[in-house]
């Protein structure tokens, strides 16, 4: 044959932080330990794993027998660990010094548990853009992987079409080297066992082509599935076997191994992209333009990143800041719809930020500011309360608060999914819910046959733009929105002011018939707050779903322990229901949408006035239901 054929194959194992211990176990039982329980057996077959950092604390946690099983494996260089970020961020949606610190978390993890510095790197969702080479090479690492088709659209040779071939990538004058993933043979080989293919991929890139030169290739393997009925044990074993009748063909080798020794590979500049086949995109940022929710942790993130830069003098705290943010830079809810939709998985992340601004806020008194920056990064300004116990952020779209923090739970009563009723624009799962997005509905509306955003001659404010106007009192937000002169309730005009009060957050409308003629509506301004779950292990409500002439609604918040209570000047009357959002056909709870109606009749030239208030605190044991 001449040449030979070498084999990179790598398994990748990861569970989301923030994800139950039962996920984390069934991931350790059917796939982790059968697969290194099985390699061991077979010592000729080399393997490169990569467990993310928040898979091996937990390994380490609750087996930490298996460790010293995976430190055989690698004492014996039939195993290769590789690097990555420990909370397996996607790389280009990072600072560079969260990057840069991420990186070094995990390879100091990996050198202490291990005894061995890893020198290449995983790139979670396969996410590149080429400043990563010159990053990736100033942390120590020299290799990584990439999708056949980010090696197709540098123009890489796909030998005669069979698979592709390593090359290096340069950036400021730092070289990586990059493996191609044979997504190609991969495919083969959820059709047909190991040997056929290997043996007809060989036969071709060493026979037929007769130019006597190595080839290397890469496979992932948990793109090979296993029948429902064979044990993981059995499926790995068999696997192994079957990798035992190439080896004549094929050598199995890990990457650190061979890099060194490629010699004539290609240099390529790979494109901005990020997943692989039907989830390949061109550009991994463009997640936060497609889904309004991603961009809203993307923005907190960024903002707490900048916060914690700021800190001087106190490493430690600095050290400990960091830590937190790192954990909620995961790739699940940037790069994945359906994780996005997980409840559990947005809660811990808030966790962590919020906890992370806690540290950079210091111990002591907080004094509390309204603030005006652009958090979205959409080229317009909005409106921060940051304050003890609560933040709260209004933008000037629909005058609504997007984010609602409890401090003392590091909980965001606005992380939501799913879009606000009548947003279109937000669109699907990947949308946000807001607070106090303003609704007038004809007199006749009622909760139990209409929905707002559904209703015949109902005027949506939600994606109209309210104006800020300048208040003397620092502390105090205020907004205008003129009336727009046609349409349903044209002659209405909107003024809308926001009170940070401790515990407390103040709304105070007053409503103007500017036109000509007098004006019967229901108003509505619909919030929605976000819970553990629904149903009594979650909630205690003072109110029935459907509920007439209140002045006070009182929530317990179970799990968080915390009261909520939502008060006006004027009784109300209104509904209460649970918002669902999910993918793929999973449906899950997102958050509790409030809606009270307060009747007004208006003549030309008069005004309503109403007062809204929601205060937060702990909720006594004696108090809970």
């Amino acid at each position: 044959m001449g040449g030979k054929l070498n084999i990179i194959l790598g398994s990748h194992h990861h569970i989301p932080w923030g994800a139950g211990d039962d996920e984390f176990e069934d991931s350790y039982r059917r796939e982790i330990k059968p697969l290194c329980t099985a390699l061991y057996k077979f010592p000729a077959v080399s393997m490169v794993l990569h467990f993310s950092g928040v898979m091996l604390q937990w390994i380490e946690r609750n087996h930490a027998e298996f460790f010293i099983l995976l430190r055989d494996l690698v004492s014996r260089k039939q195993v290769e660990l590789s690097g990555g970020g420990f909370y397996e961020p996607i790389f280009p949606l990072l600072p560079p010094s969260d990057k840069i610190g991420q990186i070094e978390m995990f390879t100091t993890y990996l050198r202490k548990q291990f005894g061995k510095r890893p020198q290449g790197c995983w790139l979670p969702a396969l996410a590149w853009e080429q400043s990563l080479a010159s990053l990736l090479s100033a942390c120590g690492m020299s290799y990584t992987f990439l999708s056949e088709r980010a090696f197709a659209a540098a123009g890489g040779d796909d030998s005669g079409g069979l698979c592709y071939e390593p090359a290096i990538t340069e950036d400021q004058g730092k070289i990586i080297t990059v493996f191609p993933l044979a997504h190609r043979v991969e495919e083969m080989l959820e059709r047909d066992s190991f040997a056929p293919v290997l043996t007809s991929l060989a036969e071709k890139l060493l026979i037929e082509k007769s130019d006597k030169k190595d080839h290397t290739i890469a496979i992932s393997f948990k793109k090979i599935s296993q029948g429902e009925e064979e044990p993981p044990e059995v499926f790995y074993h068999r696997i192994f076997q079957e990798l035992g009748e190439v080896k004549e063909i094929c050598e199995f080798v890990t990457p650190n191994k061979i890099f060194r020794s490629l010699r004539d590979v290609p240099k390529l500049y790979f494109p901005s992209s990020s997943g692989s086949g039907e989830t390949y995109h061109h550009l991994p940022r463009s997640v936060l333009t497609s889904h309004p929710k991603v961009n809203d942790i993307y923005s907190k993130m960024m903002f707490v990143h900048l916060l914690i830069n700021q800190l001087r003098g106190d490493k430690a705290r600095k050290r400990n800041a960091r830590e937190e943010l790192w954990k909620a830079q995961g790739k699940d809810v940037f790069g994945d719809k359906a994780a996005l939709c997980r409840h559990s998985l947005r809660k811990a992340v808030y966790r962590a930020l919020l906890e992370a601004e806690k540290i950079s806020r210091g111990k002591g008194n907080f004094n509390a500011a309204l603030s005006r920056f652009d958090f979205d990064f959409d080229g317009r300004e909005e409106y921060l309360f940051k304050g003890d116990p609560l933040n709260c952020y209004v933008r000037s779209e629909g005058a609504a608060v997007f984010e609602l923090d409890y401090l003392p739970r590091n909980w965001n009563y606005l992380d939501t999914c799913g879009a606000n009723a009548g947003d279109t624009s937000a669109g699907g799962a990947g949308g946000r819910r807001s607070a106090f997005v303003d609704y007038l509905l004809p007199p006749a509306f009622s909760t139990k046959e209409n929905r707002p955003e559904e209703t015949e001659g109902a005027r949506f404010c939600g994606q109209e733009r309210y104006g800020a106007l300048d208040n003397k009192d620092k502390d105090v937000l205020s907004f205008s929105l003129l009336p727009p002169g046609g349409g349903p309730f044209g002659g209405i005009e909107i003024a809308k002011t926001y009170y940070l009060k401790k515990d407390t957050l103040e709304l105070h409308y007053e409503l103007f018939n500017r036109g000509k003629t007098e004006e019967e509506f229901m108003f509505a301004p619909q919030f929605d707050l976000s819970f553990s779950g629904v149903g009594e292990a979650f909630l205690h409500l003072s109110l029935e779903e459907y509920f007439d002439a209140a002045e006070t609604l009182e929530i317990q918040d179970l799990k968080n322990e915390v009261l909520v209570v939502f008060s006006s000047n004027h009784p109300f009357s209104g509904k209460i229901s649970p918002v669902y959002a999910g993918e793929n056909g999973y449906q899950g709870y997102q958050s509790t949408c409030f809606l009270p109606l307060f009747p007004v009749h208006l003549l030309p030239g008069e005004s309503w006035k109403g007062e809204l208030k929601l205060r937060f605190s702990a909720l006594k044991a004696k108090a809970r239901h």
